[in-house]
Order: C-alpha cells, then structure tokens, then sequence
C-alpha cells in the first residue's frame, strides 16, 4: 500500500508540475539567424511584387522566447536601425512588436515559405518581409 501511494505521489506531482512554454521552443524550425532580401506592398489590386532591399538587416529568433533584430520591426524597409528584442509565440507564430508605438504593440505573424521566413504585417493590403537563413 506504502508504495502505491508513493506512487501516486509522484505521479500526481509529475503532471501538475507545467512550465510555460508559450515563449519557448527549442525544436522551433525558425530558430537562429536571418538575413532581409525583399519586401512586399500591395497597392489593393494585387500586383504588389517583392522588391530587392539594400542594406543588412537582421532577424534572430532565440529559445528563450525572444527575437532580436538589427532594426525597429514596425518599418518593413529595415530602417531606424539599432539593437531591439521583442517577444515572440511559438505556437501562434507571431511577434509581439514592442518597438513601434508606445500606445499599442501589434502583433507580426510568421510563416515558411519553402526556405525562407515570411513576416505578415498588420496591414489593410498585403504587406511582407520575406528572409533568408543565414546560419
């Protein structure tokens, strides 16, 4: 009887024991380094294309839940440049922009899109940023 209990014990504070892994995802498939290439503005009717962008921005997601960027993530060109860190949510794949207006956050949705990573802004039309991996 004694181990039977013990063994209920253990078992019942083995499942009532829950790390948050909202923030987290070691097995994430976009983990690590990622370079800008283009960028995508629909003007409403759909013939936006992807535009070649010039310059080095950068995009890192860690397993500790967070996105570092070499440039403020609300401005899809890659300018106001600098170092920042936003959240991101592995299971809804999106970022939680904290760099864009000290009002609101907003949230930007990933994807994959064969090899490269695609960030959906929150836009009337379609509006993108598409990148490659780098590491």
């Amino acid at each position: 009887m004694k181990k039977f209990f013990f063994v209920l014990v253990t078992i019942s504070m083995l499942l009532s024991c829950s790390e948050d892994n909202s923030r987290k995802s070691e097995t994430n498939e976009f983990l690590g380094k990622w370079k800008m290439i283009e960028t995508l503005i629909d003007p409403g009717d759909g013939s936006g294309t992807y535009v070649p962008v010039s310059g080095e921005y950068f995009l890192e997601f860690f397993p500790d839940g967070t996105v570092g960027t070499n440039y403020m993530l609300c401005t899809l060109s890659g300018t106001n440049t600098g170092s920042y860190i936003s959240p991101y949510f592995a299971e809804e794949q999106y970022i939680q922009s904290q760099t864009c207006n000290a009002n609101q956050d907003f949230q930007i949705y990933y994807q994959m899109n064969g090899e490269n990573l695609i960030l959906n802004y929150p836009c009337i039309e379609a509006c993108q940023v598409k990148f490659i991996r780098i590491n």
